[in-house]
């Protein structure tokens, strides 16, 4: 009796290996596929709420400039110009001018 095992037995136990490992590598091919498939669905929906919040976000914004702009328009359309300030300093001039005159021409001479 041989203490090693016949060619037949050594071939049949390399097919059953060789089929157990074709076997294991199909299913995890398999797993990593599904794994991508899920993974590939979880990100496409994750960058459609993305796109919806900016969307969202930028519609905010531009509500909240318009706001700041119609504010500015009223600020400017009530606010003096320089041409404004510098007319009303001159109107202040003369009407201190009127008044020292006036002053000046009540008050008796000093001696």
């Amino acid at each position: 009796m041989s203490t090693h095992p016949s060619l037949e037995s050594r071939v049949k136990a390399l097919e059953h290996r060789q089929y157990s490992l074709e076997t294991h590598t199909e299913e995890l091919a398999n797993g990593i596929a599904t794994s991508v498939k899920h993974l590939s669905a979880d990100m496409t929906a994750s960058f459609k709420q993305l796109a919806e919040y900016q969307i969202k976000t930028e519609g905010q914004i531009d509500t909240r400039f318009n706001l700041v702009d119609a504010r500015l328009d009223r600020i400017e359309a009530t606010m003096a110009t320089k041409e404004d300030l510098a007319a009303m300093e001159n109107r202040i001039l003369d009407a201190f001018k009127q008044l020292i005159a006036t002053i000046n021409i009540q008050r008796p001479p000093s001696q």
